[in-house]
């Protein structure tokens, strides 16, 4: 292709290295093919304009379904002393969803959906939000997802300070694998886990990126 310039060879070890900058094709057969020839660490990317020590009362994970949001939420709740605060759980309260009923996820995000995009939707969730951080004092904050930036803008403005992001950017079979994993969840099939991200509540989740 004319798009190839100058090819080359290059080791396990470099495309270990720089892994997330191959096209996603080209992971796929990496993985498939070679996945004993792989190693990978996980490290933070050094980034000159983002400081935690600046950024750090409070941090919004955010990312799309399966993407490991949970589990960094829980990393920065249990080694960093943050006090997490359950988007989601607090949303079902918000929509008065019994902890005991047992929703799909597709009625949840339907209800979701409907309940933002209604007058005030933003601002009210980012206001129950705000409740819960009152109700748990702590010095720190790690928010476990949110779907539209338009609420993360309502949040601002009632806890009146700066607001960290970190999108997770995961590959969607990975994605799918993580979803496997949760409970009850092992019958799924890639084609009804594609419907449950391509639900229109999950449309605005890569605008944070």
């Amino acid at each position: 292709e004319d798009t190839i310039q100058e090819p080359e060879l290059v080791s396990f070890e470099e495309i270990s290295r720089d892994f997330q900058l191959y096209e996603y094709w080209s992971k796929l057969c990496l993985l498939h093919f070679f996945p004993d020839r792989l190693s990978f660490t996980c490290h933070i990317q050094p980034n000159t304009h983002f400081s935690l020590k600046e950024n750090g009362k409070h941090i919004l994970i955010v990312g799309e379904i399966g993407s490991g949001k949970s589990k960094a939420c829980h990393l920065f709740e249990r080694e960093f002393g943050y006090v997490l605060v359950p988007c989601s759980k607090i949303m079902k309260e918000l929509l008065g969803v019994d902890a005991n009923r047992d929703l799909t996820r597709r009625e949840l995000q339907n209800i979701g959906y409907e309940f933002i995009n209604s007058k005030g939707g933003h601002r009210r969730f980012a206001e129950a939000l705000f409740e819960f951080i009152k109700k748990h004092p702590g010095a720190k904050y790690v928010l476990d997802g949110l779907r539209y930036p338009e609420t993360l803008v309502e949040y601002r403005k009632l806890v009146r300070d700066k607001v960290a992001v970190i999108y997770i950017d995961t590959m969607i079979d990975v994605r799918h694998q993580n979803y496997l994993s949760r409970e009850g969840n092992q019958g799924l099939s890639f084609e009804d886990f594609l419907n449950i991200v391509d639900h229109p509540v999950e449309s605005h989740i890569h605008a944070f990126l």
